[in-house]
């Protein structure tokens, strides 16, 4: 019942907020399963952009999955 109340988009602001006010981070990555939507929305929702496809990345389940590989500098977060 808590699914798509920006919970989680809210969360990963703040753990970039964090990063990158906090510690002096320039860098942060997020990787999701290509098939899992949901959490590649959240990485364009908070303004990564998409890097590109890493092949069969992760065992889930039963299979390989490929990752969706995603990036945001410093810079283009605005303060």
């Amino acid at each position: 019942e808590q699914q798509g109340r920006g919970i989680m988009t809210d969360a990963v602001r703040s753990l970039i907020c964090y990063a990158f006010e906090e510690r002096g981070l320039k860098t942060l990555g997020l990787r999701a399963a290509t098939g899992n939507a949901r959490s590649r929305a959240v990485a364009l929702r908070v303004g990564m952009t998409f890097e590109g496809t890493l092949r069969q990345q992760e065992w889930l389940y039963d299979h390989y999955v490929d990752h969706a590989a995603y990036t945001l500098l410093s810079s283009e977060w605005p303060t």
